[in-house]
């Protein structure tokens, strides 16, 4: 993977779960090198590994349901 295309997926884990654990994300429209953040990916895999990765840091950040 190409630097830019390692940032888009960091990026959008980042974006991801940000917004699932309750972050305002609507003030992140732009990437660090100032680029408007894709809407999506191109790219099966990339979705795929920007969904695996999402959920695995969801999973271990999410507080742990009362009574488990």
């Amino acid at each position: 993977m190409s630097s830019d295309e390692e940032e888009l997926v960091v990026e959008s884990v980042a974006f991801t779960v940000c917004g699932s654990l309750g972050v305002d994300t609507s003030v992140y429209p732009y990437s660090r090198r100032g680029r408007r953040r894709p809407r999506s990916t191109r790219s099966k895999g990339r979705r795929a590994m920007i969904d695996r990765i999402g959920r695995g840091i969801e999973e271990a950040v999410a507080p742990e349901s009362e009574g488990e």
